[in-house]
């Protein structure tokens, strides 16, 4: 089924869009990252529900989507190893969430922290 999806998506933007067959493995792997992004981040919203942490977690993805579109990153050999480290990276920011309003010191140490690996390791290619 997810295959299909993907494949009319870029029968969709070739029928649509004027590009070059040669192009077609290109907008293939596009709509594959957006795809399984969208059902990751769905499956963490829907997770988050119950937990009562929907808004923190929307933000962290919102947040991790403008990191990674701007500054690339890592990208797991299979779609369930994305899945699980995007899952273990939010149930460490999880853990982590209650700190912020008990010592003021953790969001300026979490914000220093992020800010170095972005200007020390960004952007990233992908091998």
């Amino acid at each position: 089924m997810y295959d299909k999806i993907v494949q009319r998506g870029v029968d969709f933007i070739y029928k649509y869009a004027d590009i070059a067959q040669q192009d077609r493995e290109v907008y293939q792997y596009g709509i594959e990252l957006v795809l399984m992004y969208l059902i990751n981040a769905g499956t963490l919203l829907l997770i988050s529900l119950p937990v009562g942490h929907f808004f923190d977690t929307l933000a962290l993805l919102t947040g991790f989507a403008l990191i990674q579109s701007f500054g690339g990153g890592y990208h797991a050999k299979t779609h369930l190893k994305c899945f699980l480290w995007m899952l273990a990276g939010w149930v460490v920011s999880m853990l982590i969430l209650p700190f912020y309003s008990k010592l003021f010191a953790v969001e300026y140490i979490s914000i220093l922290v992020g800010l170095f690996f972005i200007f020390e390791f960004a952007p990233v290619q992908h091998k």
